[in-house]
């Protein structure tokens, strides 16, 4: 009788020491193998509601943003870039859209999408802290966002993505007085975008 309650114990012990075991392995690689959406086509209809939308034909890509806001279209050396003003008095918060004419032009020694993300946290942590990179997708395209704070009095996002060869920058950056007052519009916008 002793030794098949000593059995039972045994067996027992084993039987939650395996369901441990392919417990955090599920948890382990559900997490490993989802990749988390930084933009996404599911947009809040109600924040988004009157909305215009920038379409650019020329480069192939269109998002939605507040009517409010302004916004300013430059032609750069290597690009593009958009810059959306929330509040057009201002210049306490703003989203940049770049895309590169060629890949890579501002770092000459990037070959991929890693290299341009390791490339700019170099730069940033020279006058930022808290460097936090994450990655997720933009419109099916692998992203890497840049969460930061300043020393002084900005915090912000950079994102970074290659579509067709071309790469892709999404940035706010807003000072920390009105810090996360515009955020969800910027992720609402960052959501809508898409080629």
């Amino acid at each position: 009788m002793k030794n098949q309650k000593g059995i039972s114990s045994l067996t027992g012990i084993v039987i939650v020491v395996a369901v441990a075991v392919v417990a955090i392995g599920g948890i382990f690689t559900y997490q490993y193998f989802t990749t988390p959406t930084i933009g996404s086509p599911v947009q809040n209809q109600q924040v988004t509601e009157g909305w215009k939308t920038y379409t650019n034909n020329e480069y192939g890509f269109e998002f939605d943003y507040p009517k409010e806001w302004k916004i300013s279209e430059k032609e750069i050396q290597n690009g593009l870039s958009i810059k959306l003003f929330p509040n057009p008095d201002s210049n306490k918060g703003s989203l940049t859209i770049s895309r590169e004419s060629k890949p890579y032009t501002f770092c000459s020694n990037c070959l991929t999408l890693d290299d341009v993300v390791s490339t700019n946290i170099k730069i940033l942590e020279g006058s930022v802290k808290n460097v936090i990179p994450h990655d997720g997708t933009i419109d099916e395209n692998r992203a890497v966002e840049i969460l930061y704070r300043t020393d002084k009095d900005y915090q912000g996002s950079s994102i970074f993505f290659i579509n067709n060869e071309k790469l892709y920058t999404i940035s706010y950056l807003e000072t920390n007085d009105i810090a996360n007052t515009y955020e969800k519009k910027y992720r609402e916008i960052i959501k809508s975008f898409h080629f």
